[in-house]
């Protein structure tokens, strides 16, 4: 039954090929919502949501623009348009790189690594506030089942996903 067409309006979908659908369509909605909200939630307006990604990914260890771009699904032009303007307003620095002359090493400078410390600890509360509103193991499920989703959809199209 679950195989059979829905109505005579979506003839060739399914009750299950609906339900992937709109929980596609809800997963764009959502992913521009909380693009949104990334400064809203940083209380910086120069911190996007990518901006903040950048931060997180430097963190760890310097890399060049189009490691993090690879890294966050960014074009290399995207990555390096972020890169200068966290350039720009001090919280990057661009470092020699000793493996390729050209392609400098993005790092975190010390007001950088100050602001991304600032914004991990509002990001903690309110993500911790936003987990009180559900039950952990249906969280566990949204996410085992976004993962999967998104697994299928890139090997349906011949991409692997990015992690």
């Amino acid at each position: 039954m679950a195989n059979q067409p829905r109505s005579r309006t979506t003839p060739a979908r399914t009750l299950g090929g609906d339900l992937v659908t709109d929980l596609i369509l809800l997963i764009f909605k959502a992913n521009a919502d909380f693009l949104e909200a990334g400064p809203l939630v940083a209380r910086d307006p120069n911190i996007s949501a990518i901006r903040w990604q950048i931060l997180n990914t430097v963190s760890k260890a310097p890399k060049t623009a189009a490691q993090v771009g690879r890294e966050l699904g960014l074009s290399r032009q995207g990555a390096l348009w972020n890169v200068q303007a966290l350039e720009d307003i001090e919280l990057i620095e661009l470092k020699d790189n000793p493996e390729d002359r050209r392609a400098r090493l993005v790092a975190l400078s010390a007001k950088g690594r100050r602001k991304l410390e600032t914004i991990n600890r509002i990001q903690y509360a309110w993500a911790n506030e936003l987990a009180e509103k559900f039950d952990n193991a249906k969280m566990t499920d949204a996410l085992r089942v976004v993962t999967q989703l998104r697994d299928l959809v890139m090997a349906s199209v011949g991409l692997r996903s990015s992690e």
